[in-house]
């Protein structure tokens, strides 16, 4: 989830600065996904061929110089983040 300051990954965690990168981990994260017609025929879908499991995918942000920060925020926090020259209150959604 991109936001106006922040990614939220997990409910604990938050990436400072990634808002500025929003396209560059776009283009990271569709490497690690292929588009497969379904077994039944019905269309198609995405399947997962990244390392681990998507939200554990740590790379999509620390080979483009980001460090995730784990924190305690839970829903309903507010966190404050920097948005170019002014801060914004994030509220933390499930």
């Amino acid at each position: 989830m991109h936001t106006a300051g922040c990614s939220l990954f997990f409910v604990a965690a938050i990436v400072p600065g990634s808002h500025l990168k929003v396209k560059e981990i776009e283009a990271r994260r569709a490497q690690n996904w292929e588009v497969v017609e379904k077994a039944d025929g019905s269309g198609k879908e995405r399947r997962w061929i990244g390392p681990a499991r998507p939200e554990e995918d740590m790379g999509q942000y620390t080979e483009l110089g980001l460090t995730p920060c784990v924190t305690n925020v839970i829903a309903g926090d507010l966190v404050l983040c920097k948005q170019e020259k002014r801060s914004v209150l994030l509220p933390v959604d499930r």
